[in-house]
């Protein structure tokens, strides 16, 4: 039997494994995962090791621990005819030497061993932005061998050898890096330099400047200021790479449920089992939660049981073994473990894992050794923590870091599929077939056609717009006698249309808040008084007036009372959730104040002829309610009075009074302007009912442009676990604090994913997103 004292031990053996997990090249492997050199050192048990964490401590492993590491690889020639892009390994080790070395050791191995440096006579910077064809010339008629390469997918623009001078005639000109490398041979020994630069995008300027145009047009001037919609820095994004934070991420309850159940076929839910997650903006993300030593115990206790559960079914379907035996515990560590760790393990830990399956720790009974082994790999960090923390990119400088092919294939994986890859990717990653955009987007394109991407976009906007929480809304019996069972149905709706429009490749942005259907079944019909609708099955149907986001039966339920509308819950979230306006939380005191003035105004909000508007006007017509409500918030909820507590539309509330749907739309811009600001912008666009708000959302070039920006930064902030407020503007203490830079790489991302939505689709969208540069190379960015 094991026990916990098996396991403990067990993983005190492994202490050493999670070394390769965060410092990449470092514990002899290569950025696909190969082994090109084994290693014979081994970090005993207890020591501290060259990235600055202690293995033997798998409860607060911190990213803020690890120190530096060169994981890079350069692709050099063997000689004048070799392909630039061949691993050369003794160059690479050259490399590192001549860095770390004493400028007396250098000066010693460059007369013996590597020629005179050849001078690459690089032109100025500037004729380079500006210019796609360029000439390389040097003072050197030496052999030489010249490689470009582009930033999106390591794109090769030219690859050739030369002498003196060579022309190169096709660099793009879209704001992308260029990586320049020449190297030069004396007697086969190679030697290089390195340059970096981007380039010019003079298409992308013109039609930034051309929306700019239009959005003044039509706005009324409300887009004029930078911080309006992106930040003030974002002519920064042609200029450096929009690198993002490196991070350990601790997988959340449902990622290891999923992963469990897609690796082992555990068919029993463990997720109350485990420690409590963490949200970061809408989403939980476990971005910076750490394993605690009080909660490590719950780890090894559910690895404990599904690696019995797996062992009474002889490992089954996880291994296909004849019978147990050493081949059997062979497969579970070369096979199994690989995708457990989402990567190949090196030498050390192959050879810990496989002492413990062929029964080391079990006196030589291998079932009960796989089962150690098992549940071992299970509670190990690196398998309940993914890693984005990449290998250094010389040609991008001492401190961008690109993630490996490993590592990105994790990320695509938990990001669109929820779960960890499986062979296709992982043997993508192994063949080096995840470095041009084209491959990365035909994963990524993969993945979302899967029914789990599909229930990953369902999850994932009932997280972002709150309404998983429509299950404990109450509404008033005596009006929606049914509505308990009707919620269920309105949050299904909800999760189709999300997963349709964000899915389906002919689908555009405005469907999101401005269809002409929505997806209902008979009781939903029966609610929304929609005929000719039967049968418990969602069905596609035509509608006027509602679907989308903002017109679901979900949203405008969740956010309203018990028995009447809520305009004001109404309008928070539009601002907060669907624009990423960061409206304050109210000020202290004023629920008491809002409690006298409701005795004061007693027999006016009880009587039969106040609607709902009216309350809502009197209560918040002072200061400091005035503040918000007055512009930001009153006029734009109002504008949903058309619909009721239940989300059906209505020409008149439960006393007969006629709707007044009226409604303005104030501030256009990122950051809100407020009423006791007399210098704000005062400029609004009029409308009338939640159809002409769902208008405005869809195609307003002011609105809608808040709005295409806030679903990018959502969907950034799901896959990457940044919080999107800290990527906008907000004065909340409990936003993390980004710098200017970090801040610009990720709204330089985000209107890149603007773009493509605005002109192509959301599904384009998620298809780019593997491919920014937020996402492929990474910073230990300062916070």
């Amino acid at each position: 039997m094991i026990t916990k004292n098996h396991l403990i031990n067990a993983m005190l053996l492994t202490s050493t494994l999670y070394l390769s997990g965060c410092v990449g090249a470092e514990d002899g492997t290569d950025a696909s995962g190969s082994n090109p050199a084994d290693t014979n050192e081994s970090i005993e048990t207890g020591s501290s090791n060259t990235d600055g964490i202690d293995y033997t401590d798998h409860n607060s492993i911190n990213i803020n621990d690890v120190t530096e590491s060169d994981g890079s690889s350069n692709n050099n020639p063997t000689d004048s005819s070799a392909d630039s892009n061949t691993d050369n390994e003794t160059e690479t080790e050259t490399e590192t030497e001549t860095e770390t070395e004493t400028e007396t050791e250098t000066e010693t191995e460059t007369e013996t061993d590597a020629p005179e440096k050849a001078k690459l006579l690089i032109p100025e910077a500037g004729s380079l932005l500006n210019s796609n064809n360029i000439t390389f010339s040097t003072d050197s008629s030496k052999s030489q061998w010249l490689y470009i390469g582009h930033s999106e997918g390591a794109k090769d623009i030219f690859n050739a050898a030369f002498t003196k001078e060579i022309s190169v005639t096709n660099i793009p000109q879209d704001g992308s890096s260029v990586f320049i490398t020449l190297w030069t041979s004396v007697n086969n020994v190679w030697e290089f330099q390195q340059y970096t630069f981007k380039t010019a995008n003079t298409e992308t300027e013109t039609e930034t400047e051309t929306e700019a145009e239009t959005d003044t047009d039509n706005s009324g001037g409300n887009n004029t200021e930078t911080d309006n919609n992106v930040d003030e820095n974002l002519a920064q994004c042609n200029s450096q790479i929009s690198a993002g934070y490196q991070t350990l991420r601790l997988l959340t309850r449902d990622q290891y449920q999923r992963s469990v159940e897609d690796l082992l076929a555990v068919n029993f839910d463990i997720r109350k089992k485990l420690p409590s997650d963490s949200e970061s903006g809408s989403f939980t993300n476990n971005n910076n939660l750490s394993v605690l030593d009080s909660s490590y115990i719950s780890y090894i206790t559910v690895a404990e049981q599904i690696a019995k559960f797996s062992a009474d079914r002889n490992f089954q379907p996880a291994l296909q073994c004849n019978s147990i035996n050493a081949a059997c515990a062979t497969q579970l560590v070369d096979d199994l473990a690989l995708k457990i760790f989402r990567r190949p393990l090196t030498n050390n830990e192959r050879q810990s894992y496989l002492s413990l399956a062929n029964g080391s720790a079990t006196d030589g009974d291998i079932k009960a050794g796989m089962e150690l082994a098992l549940a071992s790999l299970l509670s190990a960090p690196q398998f309940i923590y993914r890693h984005e923390l990449g290998e250094l990119n010389r040609a991008l400088g001492n401190d961008i870091y690109e993630l490996s092919a490993y590592e990105l294939a994790t990320f695509i994986s938990y990001s669109f599929a929820g779960t960890t890859p499986d062979n296709t990717l992982l043997t993508a990653a192994k063949n080096n077939q995840l470095t041009t955009s084209s491959q990365i987007q035909a994963q990524v394109s993969r993945l979302l056609d899967s029914n789990t991407s599909k229930l990953l976009m369902q999850d994932l906007v009932h997280r972002w717009l709150d309404t998983e929480g429509l299950d404990n809304q109450q509404k008033d019996a005596s009006l929606y006698p049914n509505f308990d069972q009707v919620s269920g149905h309105m949050k299904n709706e909800l999760g189709q249309m999300f997963s349709h429009v964000m899915l389906d490749q002919n689908e555009s942005y405005q469907s999101l808040y401005n269809p002409d259907y929505s997806f209902i079944n008979g009781p939903l019909a029966d609610h929304y008084g929609i005929s000719g609708v039967s049968g418990n099955s969602l069905q596609k149907v035509a509608t006027q007036g509602r679907g989308g986001l903002l017109l679901s039966g979900a949203f405008l339920s969740r956010w309203a009372h018990e028995d009447e509308s809520n305009g004001i819950t109404r309008a928070v979230h539009i601002r907060r959730d669907m624009l990423c306006q960061d409206i304050p939380e109210p000020p202290a005191g004023v629920n008491l104040s809002l409690e006298g003035k409701k005795g004061e105004l007693g027999d006016f909000l009880s009587h039969p002829t106040t609607t709902q508007r009216m309350r809502f006007e009197r209560l918040t017509e002072s200061a400091p309610c005035s503040q918000c409500h007055t512009e930001v918030i009153n006029p734009l909820g109002f504008g949903l009075e058309d619909f009721d507590t239940a989300g059906v539309y209505r020409a008149t509330d439960k006393q007969g009074n006629a709707i007044n749907a009226s409604g303005e739309f104030f501030q256009h811009g990122i950051k809100l302007e407020f009423f006791n600001n007399p210098d704000r912008n005062t400029d609004s666009t009029s409308f009338y009912g939640g159809k002409g708000i769902a208008e405005l959302m869809a195609n307003d070039p002011a609105v809608s442009a808040l709005a295409k920006s806030c679903l990018a930064t959502q969907m950034l902030s799901f896959t990457t676990g940044i919080d999107s407020r800290a990527i906008g503007y907000s004065e909340r203490e409990d936003v993390p604090v980004f710098t200017s830079d970090e801040k610009t790489a990720y709204n330089c991302d985000v209107q890149s994913l603007v773009n493509t939505l605005s002109t192509e689709s959301p599904r384009k969208m998620l298809q780019k997103m593997a491919n920014l540069e937020s996402i492929r190379y990474r910073k230990k960015w300062n916070r």
